[in-house]
């Protein structure tokens, strides 16, 4: 291993990665290698999804520059892969960021992220500063959730907050988590009112009227 890096050159980018673990002690080396084997022990449960994602037919970067769509379906019963879908779409993201500087700071074809069950999938490394950067590259995240309790569970309360905030649009279905209630009801906003010199202040949307909304029989 040593000899090959070595060949790579010192000024190398795989040189200097690699360098820290090849000339560690062996005790360090061990742990380290014991670490990477953990992490990567997901790619290579299976010959078939190993040689499935050895290679791609289709490059990343035509998704912001021609009409592309790509499905990616998993399990839902389990979530043994669910961390490969967060992998491509953290990639597949700065991919796009890369093509929209080369655009001028935009991509030639708006994309959207329509991500079902976000908040059932593992952590999205830096989602709160995509979704703040996003708009202006011309990207777009669709985040469908049961409730605003399982993005507290899976990101914390700061960036599930900042998640939230960057969302321009709310499309509420049916809940029965009262927070979440209580939290449309304030954002749709108060109607006041005058009556025998006073004025008084009632929800526009009640959180009686979201529990009894009713979209699809």
């Amino acid at each position: 291993i040593k000899e090959y890096f070595n060949l790579k050159g010192p000024e190398s980018s795989p040189y200097i990665f690699a360098s820290n673990t090849i000339n560690a002690p062996n005790e360090t080396k061990g742990g380290i290698l014991s670490t990477f084997r953990q992490k990567i022990r997901l790619f290579s449960s299976r010959e078939s999804l190993s040689e499935m994602l050895a290679y791609s037919d289709f490059n990343m970067q035509d998704i912001g520059r021609e009409k592309t769509a790509v499905f990616m379906i998993i399990h839902d019963e389990k979530k043994t892969y669910h961390s490969l879908m967060t992998i491509f779409i953290k990639q597949c993201y700065e991919t796009l960021i890369d093509v929209a500087q080369e655009n001028g700071g935009k991509l030639p074809f708006r994309t959207n992220f329509i991500l079902d069950e976000f908040a059932n999938m593992p952590p999205l490394k830096d989602v709160d500063s995509m979704v703040s950067a996003a708009r202006s590259r011309d990207i777009r995240f669709t985040f469908i959730i049961q409730n605003f309790a399982q993005l507290n569970d899976v990101y914390g309360k700061e960036v599930a907050e900042i998640i939230k905030g960057n969302c321009g649009n709310l499309v509420y279905l049916i809940s029965t988590e009262l927070a979440a209630l209580e939290e449309i009801s304030k954002m749709c906003g108060e109607v006041k009112s005058k009556e025998k010199d006073k004025t008084a202040s009632t929800p526009l949307v009640t959180v009686s009227d979201l529990q009894k909304l009713k979209l699809f029989e």
